[in-house]
């Protein structure tokens, strides 16, 4: 059963970061909380990192930010934000990513029926030819094995962008690429993400749009940035629009 999102101002709906004593997890708390988000967990397989990761965050922010296990966290939640590891450079296989899919079955009770942002890219464990295959959204879905409305997001944002460097331009905001197939929660999450100072949500379409999505990533950013801007220490994302 879908558990619906209901809130006058989104900035009122209660967001968790799974994964978000990590490096986007912690950048993405970071940026909703300075943004007016009222209720943020991080939520973390180590408490006592989740615990050290809000301490850290609550020093630049009036809102209360709590940390948690991950069970907790997204029980707890209204939106549930998908940043757990490992994934990036730390996947060389798909075999490498079967420990974050072994998380996920874990979270089935508490992810049922959720809104899940998925804010990850996997293809790093994949050769060239295999990407566009899949993707990180497909593939999480498919592990987890209870209904949930997912969607994903930020996939093609640098952390660095996330976190302010250089501070985003509201006049000439940066593009979050939104894709999933519940209408409903998709809307949601670029409502969320327009909000925010900086940044456009965009419909990106279905779920397997996410395939697309994901070759927009960091992996080839960083090869754009290498060929063309070698001083700039991997800022660069995507602005879509007239």
């Amino acid at each position: 059963m879908a558990v619906k999102v209901v809130a006058a101002d989104v900035r009122d709906l209660k967001v968790a970061f799974l994964g978000g004593a990590g490096r986007m997890g912690y950048a993405l708390a970071r940026l909703h909380s300075k943004s007016g988000f009222k209720h943020v967990t991080i939520g973390s397989r180590d408490v006592a990192r989740a615990k050290e990761a809000a301490l850290k965050l609550q020093k630049e922010v009036p809102v209360k930010i709590e940390a948690a296990d991950l069970h907790a966290a997204a029980d707890a939640a209204d939106v549930v934000f998908w940043v757990a590891g490992p994934t990036g450079s730390m996947c060389k296989s798909p075999a490498d990513l079967q420990p974050r899919f072994e998380v996920l079955r874990g979270l089935r009770r508490e992810l049922q029926g959720k809104l899940i942002v998925d804010c990850t890219n996997v293809m790093y464990a994949y050769p060239d030819s295999a990407w566009g295959s899949t993707s990180s959204l497909l593939l999480s879905q498919e592990a987890l094995g209870v209904p949930a409305r997912w969607t994903c997001a930020w996939k093609s944002v640098f952390f660095k962008r996330v976190l302010g460097e250089p501070a985003p331009d509201p006049d000439n905001p940066m593009s979050v690429f939104v894709c999933g197939d519940d209408k409903e929660a998709k809307d949601t999450v670029i409502s969320m993400v327009d909000v925010i100072p900086g940044f456009k949500g965009l419909d990106a379409g279905s779920a397997n749009h996410s395939r697309i999505l994901e070759l927009l990533g960091p992996k080839w950013l960083q090869e754009l940035e290498t060929w063309n801007y070698t001083d700039r220490g991997y800022v660069a994302g995507w602005r879509y629009g007239p």
